[in-house]
C-alpha cells in the first residue's frame, strides 16, 4: 500500500533527480526520460496499478504538486528544457500560466496553429503542476487571443490530436491530458518556436 509522501521529501526526490541528470551530462532529447527514471530510482518501484498508469501515460506520480505550488521551474525539469527558454515561451499571472509566445511565432493556418497553441498550453499547465487534466476552455480562450480559433473545426481539430493527447468529458466539458508523447512533442515545439523555426 502506498503512502503519500510529506512536501519536503517530494522537493528533496525533485532536486535529487534534478542534480543526478545535470551531472551525468544526459542529451537534451533524453533528459525528461532519465528524470523520470531518476524519480522512479528514488521512490521506488511504483505499488499500485494507478501509479503504473500514470506512468504510462507520460506523468509522473503525484509529485507535481509540491509545498510551492505550481512553477515554471516545474515545467522546465519536466519538459527537460531551460528556464530561460521556458520564461520565453510561458508566463505566469493570476490565471494560472499562458503562453507568452508572439502571434507569429504560430502556424498562420488555424487548425495548425490551433493544436500548437493546445499542446504548448495543456503541457505547459500539466509539468508545471496547475493541473492533471486542460479545460479545452482554456485551449480555446488562448486560440482567440492568438488569432487562430475556428469555430466550425476546433472541437475537430482538437480531437485529431489523439497522439498527443488522452480525452475525458464531452463538448464544452472536454477536457485533455497529455502524453508522454505529447511532452515530447511540446518539448521540441517550444525549442523551435522560441528559436524562430515554425
Amino acid at each position: 500500500m502506498s503512502t503519500r509522501m510529506r512536501p519536503d521529501e517530494v522537493k528533496q526526490i525533485i532536486k535529487e533527480a534534478v542534480k543526478a541528470v545535470e551531472e551525468a551530462n544526459v542529451p537534451d532529447d533524453l533528459r525528461v526520460t532519465a528524470f523520470e527514471k531518476s524519480i522512479e530510482a528514488l521512490i521506488g518501484a511504483p505499488d499500485s496499478g494507478s501509479d503504473v498508469a500514470a506512468r504510462d501515460e507520460g506523468r509522473l506520480p503525484v509529485l507535481a504538486a509540491t509545498s510551492n505550488g505550481p512553477s515554471l521551474e516545474a515545467v522546465a525539469s519536466r519538459l527537460g528544457l531551460d528556464r530561460g527558454l521556458v520564461e520565453e515561451v510561458y508566463y505566469v499571472d493570476e490565471n494560472g500560466l499562458g503562453l507568452a509566445l508572439a502571434p507569429s511565432k504560430f502556424q498562420s493556418k488555424k487548425a495548425a496553429g490551433t493544436q500548437q497553441i493546445a499542446l504548448l498550453l495543456a503541457a505547459g499547465r500539466q509539468a508545471g503542476g496547475w493541473e492533471d487534466w486542460t479545460p479545452v476552455g482554456h485551449i480555446r480562450t488562448a486560440c482567440r487571443d492568438y488569432g487562430r480559433f475556428d469555430a466550425a473545426n476546433f472541437a475537430t481539430t482538437i480531437k485529431r490530436m489523439g497522439d498527443v493527447f488522452g480525452f475525458r468529458g464531452r463538448a464544452r466539458q472536454l477536457e485533455v491530458r497529455v502524453t508522454r508523447p505529447g511532452y515530447e512533442q511540446a518539448a521540441d515545439l517550444a525549442r523551435n518556436l522560441s528559436a524562430g523555426a515554425v
